[in-house]
């Protein structure tokens, strides 16, 4: 095999894989041509350190801390169905539940790949996109347990003999798309971390393995039209693995052209300026960020001269990943999320950026790129607020109907949720987890997005909308954020809606909506639960929450009081489809008019009937009057009018 390998001059690898037919790099990022000779020079550098048929692999320091579902995190699809089929990250757990009568249990004696492939396309890809198999080369890496590379070298036998890249075979996917990233991206981890044990001819066929997905790649991702899409991306990151460890490849140059191409153009486009991502999958932000951190030090260890003008892009990412994670350290399930973990992402951007580079990440953040806003209360405080505030700018394909939604934990237990999602097998991801009414929005004239709630259309078309986060003030006694929907957004029935949250003193959280209308209309306005008991307290619409802290939710309206009904509805936590509580205050109303949800701590539900609350309409200005169960007296003013942003709020105690 070696000469094989040996037979590639690496002068002539280097000079058609930097010359090639030139590559040059657009955007605020990447705004100069590719100087050829310095990168050129540093590679030969580079090769000249190592065996013809291998780089640098700069991911040993990382296997020996980290479960590699930890270190590199899943794509929703992938990591929906981990989590249902095997509930775990942890290699060990892993290795211990996949075996071959794991595998003959749910693929059939012999083996059938494409079992799946018709009735549960999700689970078919995690059995062919090898997510579990680096767990068997790491604990090789780490335990040098032969036992591990049998089976490991068995199962790809297997799947080699049933999986043909030409000829006849029983699936359709396993050589396309993101299952060719996956596998390309694994098979490289199980190459090197379990080479020492591999025999000769067993690295040959991982060799010869990923020579047949380097032309896929190149077929598929290397020749479509650029885009944003995660897939795409993540397809160049595969791309930059196969050009930059398996550099005998006879695509090695065109594959390291493409995958520096393909990640440029996304590292400019496919993020804002806040570091969000443009398709708005809060769940798939520690995937796509392990994406460029990985292009990142494939880059540094291989002397590529890109790594350092990725490191931007990955200040934006800690920063906004800094900002927008929960109390528990998770991602919000906001849109096609899971609620992954960004303790390893982060851990490992600190380590490349370094502390002391790291950029400031406030308590209390607007992004406004991506319409999304999070409240927190300060640090050391008796109270424990988180807030997350979403617009919905986009609707559609990942994204859902909750436009102007709030999403709130109180002393680190989730509160008010947004729907989270399920398994994309599942129907109930079209029909209930995307649809309007799953989520903390308000429904007007009981209608709900067109497109997100056909049940028979998996990938609705995208839209974006102008609902916007207009304001945002902090100061040292309270938060203040107004969300605006439009009269002309397609479900408002030419109401214009006005959302406004203030987090006060640390202490209560206003919820605050003006419809503008000139006719009479039905609101209901949602509320979702996580799994907490919410009940009303006695024959009011006061509500009793309890998270195993008090809490009462308590509404005011300028006419009618609103009435409420409790439900029980699907929500999507941690790959589990639970039913949990969902409030709704319903009320019809003719013309403009102001609606108010005080929530607040309580020591018991005694306290409820103690709160008097009241709402005043001065021309411009909504007064709302508070004496707590203490006999305390705070006065909360909202202005609508045209004014700057440290006017929109105040409060005074009496």
């Amino acid at each position: 095999m070696k000469e094989k390998y040996d037979n590639i001059s690496r002068r002539n690898f280097l000079e058609k894989s930097v010359l090639g037919t030139g590559v040059i790099l657009s955007g605020s990022l990447f705004s100069s041509v590719l100087n050829a000779e310095p990168l050129l020079n540093s590679l030969e550098k580079r090769f000249n350190n190592f065996p013809a048929n291998e780089g640098h692999f700069p991911f040993y320091k990382y296997a020996k801390e980290y479960n590699l579902g930890d270190f590199i995190p899943k794509d929703q699809g992938g990591k929906f169905i981990q989590m249902e089929f095997l509930g775990t990250e942890d290699d060990r757990e892993i290795t211990k539940m996949i075996n071959q009568e794991f595998l003959d249990k749910h693929l059939g004696t012999p083996n059938d790949w494409a079992i799946f492939e018709k009735t549960e396309l999700e689970k078919s890809v995690w059995f062919n996109r090898f997510y579990y198999l680096p767990s068997f080369a790491r604990l090789y890496y780490i335990e040098k347990d032969n036992k591990y590379l049998q089976f490991m070298m068995d199962l790809l036998k297997n799947w080699i003999k049933e999986n043909p890249m030409e000829g006849p075979s029983k699936s359709r996917y396993n050589w396309f798309d993101m299952q060719v990233a996956w596998r390309s991206i694994n098979l490289s981890w199980c190459y090197y971390l379990s080479k020492d044990g591999l025999s000769e001819s067993d690295k040959k066929i991982i060799y010869d393995l990923q020579g047949q997905h380097a032309k896929i790649l190149i077929k598929d991702f290397g020749k479509k039209e650029l885009n944003e899409f995660n897939h795409q991306s993540h397809g160049a990151l595969a791309i930059l693995y196969l050009a930059i460890l398996f550099p005998s490849l006879p695509e090695s140059p065109e594959l390291l052209q493409t995958g520096i191409r393909i990640i440029n153009h996304h590292a400019d486009k496919a993020f804002y300026e806040d570091g969000g991502n443009v398709e708005q999958m809060f769940g798939y932000y520690p995937f796509m960020t392990s994406v460029f951190r990985d292009a990142y030090l494939l880059y540094k260890s291989n002397n590529i001269a890109e790594a350092e003008q990725i490191l931007p892009l990955l200040k934006k990412m800690y920063r906004y990943l800094s900002i927008i994670k929960q109390p528990d350290e998770t991602v919000p399930p906001i849109n096609d999320s899971y609620e992954q973990d960004s303790r390893y992402v982060l851990a490992t951007l600190i380590d490349i950026i370094a502390k002391k580079n790291l950029p400031d990440a406030p308590n209390s953040a607007l992004l406004s790129d991506s319409e999304f806003a999070v409240m927190r209360s300060k640090n050391n405080v008796k109270e424990s607020w988180y807030v997350n505030l979403y617009a919905a700018k986009l609707i559609g394909a990942h994204d859902h109907a909750g436009r102007l939604a709030v999403n709130f934990w109180y002393n680190k237990k989730p509160i008010f949720v947004d729907s989270g999602c399920c398994n994309y097998d599942n129907p109930l991801l079209v029909d209930w987890y995307r649809r309007s009414e799953a989520h903390n929005t308000v429904l007007i004239d009981g209608k709900i997005d067109f497109l997100t709630s056909l049940k028979d259309v998996q990938w609705a078309a995208k839209r974006y909308t102008d609902n916007k986060i207009k304001n945002f003030a902090v100061t040292l006694k309270y938060i203040f954020i107004r969300m605006v929907s439009p009269e002309n957004e397609a479900i408002n029935s030419g109401v214009k809606w006005t959302r406004d949250v203030a987090l006060v003193l640390d202490k209560y959280l206003l919820i605050h909506d003006y419809f503008e209308c000139d006719y009479e209309h039905n609101y209901e306005t949602i509320f979702r639960y996580s799994d907490i008991k919410v009940s009303p307290y006695k024959d009011t619409n006061r509500l009793l929450i309890d998270s195993g802290d008090y809490l009462t939710l308590i509404p005011v309206s300028e006419n009618e009081q609103p009435i409420l009904r409790i439900e029980e509805n699907y929500f999507g936590s941690h790959a589990k489809n639970v039913m949990t509580p969902t409030s709704i205050y319903q009320l019809n109303n003719n013309g403009s008019f102001h609606s108010t949800y005080l929530i607040k701590a309580i020591n018991d539900e005694s306290d409820i009937e103690k709160i008097k609350l009241e709402q005043k309409i001065e021309n411009d200005i909504c007064k709302i009057e508070l004496i707590d169960e203490n006999g305390e007296r705070i006065t909360m003013t909202i202005s609508i009018a045209k004014v700057s942003d440290e006017k929109l709020f105040s409060f005074n105690i009496h």
